[in-house]
């Protein structure tokens, strides 16, 4: 288990940034709910990102039961 910290670490230094990400972009929504970002209305965005802190958050539940190795 030890070596799997890094990993560990990892995928939380991810998830914590997409968390970021998505109160920065909820906050946008708020104020211009209209707005586009990188040619894809916002919504869709914060639906993406929040699939990826689900995936982040699931490789981490994966190594805690030992599913996988980093």
């Amino acid at each position: 288990m030890t070596d799997q910290i890094g990993g560990i670490i990892s995928y939380l230094i991810g998830v914590l940034v997409m968390v970021y990400i998505l109160f920065m972009l909820k906050g946008k929504q708020k104020e211009d709910p209209g707005m586009i970002v990188l040619g894809q209305p916002i919504q869709r965005i914060i639906i993406l990102v929040t699939i990826g802190i689900v995936f982040d958050a699931i490789l981490i539940l994966a190594i805690f039961m030992g599913w996988i190795k980093y």
